[in-house]
């Protein structure tokens, strides 16, 4: 009867995870050889980059994203993120133009993967924004911050504090640029919208 039982389990399982794509995708990712080496790295560069440790976690950036390209394949949507945080380990290390290139490979499998509405695009374009402001890029870095900003007011509401992070950014980015009067414009915006939610927070108490 227990033999019976067991058999029955398994083949329930089986089922199981024939039938549930999710189940059925984490299966064949983890048979993968690579997958327990990704898992190790991922963990040892998470460890560097919580402690802020951008330079070690940078040294191992490429090994990273070649390993999960290999486990995913090289379009998949999680790269995203792996692209996202390696690109973060090399601007936390000033590595600005390494940090460009995956931060472009990160838009890149999101426009192949994701909706044009989806948040991942502002995080992408927020990203490219801030590292084009250290490279004095500047027309490239309002053009990312101002399309991250569309679409944040587009998902989240005009008071959003994301949406205020954003004008105080192009403001930044206009004062390095010289262009005192279109900073002080930004920064105006950046303030009415901290004020607003300051106003309903004091409010509610």
């Amino acid at each position: 009867m227990m033999e019976r039982t067991t058999k029955f389990l398994l083949l329930a399982l089986c089922i199981a995870i024939v039938t549930n794509p999710t189940i059925a995708k984490k299966t064949k990712y983890k048979n993968k050889p690579d997958y327990r080496r990704l898992q190790l790295l991922k963990r040892k560069f998470k460890g560097f980059y919580l402690k802020k440790e951008f330079q070690k976690a940078s040294q191992m950036s490429n090994k990273l994203n070649s390993l999960a390209g290999k486990v995913y394949g090289n379009n998949h949507p999680i790269l995203s993120f792996y692209y996202t945080y390696t690109g973060r380990a090399y601007y936390g290390a000033r590595k600005y133009r390494s940090a460009v290139t995956l931060f472009h490979k990160s838009l890149q499998i999101n426009q192949a993967n994701r909706r044009r509405s989806s948040s991942y695009y502002a995080r992408d374009y927020s990203n490219l924004g801030n590292v084009y402001f250290h490279l004095k890029k500047y027309k490239k870095s309002i053009l990312f911050f101002q399309k991250a900003l569309q679409l944040r007011i587009r998902s989240r509401g005009k008071y959003h504090n994301s949406v205020a992070t954003l004008y105080s950014n192009l403001g930044s980015v206009y004062e390095a640029a010289g262009n005192k009067k279109k900073a002080l414009e930004y920064y105006e915006k950046s303030l009415s919208v901290e004020l607003y939610n300051f106003k309903r927070l004091t409010e509610d108490n």
